[in-house]
């Protein structure tokens, strides 16, 4: 958790008054422990009780267990079906054709869109 991404997120979310539900199978319990005072955030007990209702899934690791999302459940759980991929862990095409709307990092997600993803950094 030292030098993890999810700080600058979880930072930049909270920020704007973002409620934030996060997930780490492994770090869950750290995460409360460094990150435990950041008011909107709950950390959750599973992927899916992190995304039911949610609005966005921002990704920010490259943990096995996040390879192989289930984007059908994704989809139907949450509220707003937008996936921030920070690892560009997934095939653009793939995450679309589940009706996903989907950012990457630094990559075009078709020929005809040339946008990079904006990711904003906390100073300090």
């Amino acid at each position: 958790m030292r030098e993890a991404p999810s700080h600058t997120v979880v930072a930049e979310l909270a920020c704007r008054r973002a409620r934030i539900r996060a997930c780490d199978p492994l770090a869950g319990k750290e995460a409360e422990r460094v990150l435990g005072d950041v008011q909107g955030l709950v950390i959750a007990g599973s992927a899916g009780e992190a995304l039911h209702g949610a609005d966005a899934l921002a990704l920010v690791t490259e943990r096995k267990e996040f390879r192989t999302l289930d984007f059908e459940a994704i989809n139907v759980g949450m509220r707003t079906p937008v996936v921030f991929d920070g690892r560009n862990l997934y095939k653009p095409a793939a995450v679309a054709a589940f009706g996903l709307e989907y950012h990457c990092n630094g990559r075009a997600v078709n020929s005809r869109q040339r946008q990079r993803c904006a990711w904003v950094k906390v100073p300090g």
